[in-house]
């Protein structure tokens, strides 16, 4: 121990780090939930990890996605003049493509055409592409993919 030093912030800054969320398992959850609480414009669907608009005018929704490894990121990133919908994946896995076509169908506004913004992870290139462009065959939407 350091001169001049008090025993109890010696062991304070010496022990095991305290984790803000410590329980993995709801992790995920819980950083969405708390996503509404801070932006009243948006919505959570904690059963499929979707973040989403409350109010949307007519106009070309913007969907992303992505695994939560850091943070559930791209939900942050729902708002006006922003996307209309994130869909999140457990951590350090892209969402399923239930998720996704749940968020579609029954998240966004599919009025004017929705745009799915694929992000730079290797299964996003694989599921999110998929789902989409399934989707949009079997109902008849207009939509496009931005890799």
């Amino acid at each position: 121990m350091p001169p001049l030093m008090k025993r109890s912030l010696y062991k304070s800054l010496t022990s095991p780090a305290k984790h803000f969320l410590p329980n993995p398992t709801t992790l995920v959850h819980t950083s969405l939930l708390s996503i509404p609480l801070t932006n009243p414009s948006v919505l959570c669907d904690s059963p499929n990890k979707i973040i989403y608009r409350k109010h949307e005018s007519p106009q070309v929704s913007i969907v992303s996605g992505g695994g939560s490894g850091h943070e559930p990121s791209f939900s942050s990133f729902v708002g006006k003049g922003l996307l209309s919908g994130a869909v999140a994946g457990t951590i350090f896995a892209s969402p399923s493509a239930e998720q996704v076509r749940r968020c579609i169908l029954h998240r966004v506004s599919r009025e004017k055409g929705v745009l799915v913004v694929v992000m730079n992870y290797t299964v996003c290139f694989c599921e999110l592409p998929l789902v989409t462009c399934w989707e949009w065959g079997v109902h008849g939407l207009e939509g496009a993919v931005l890799i």
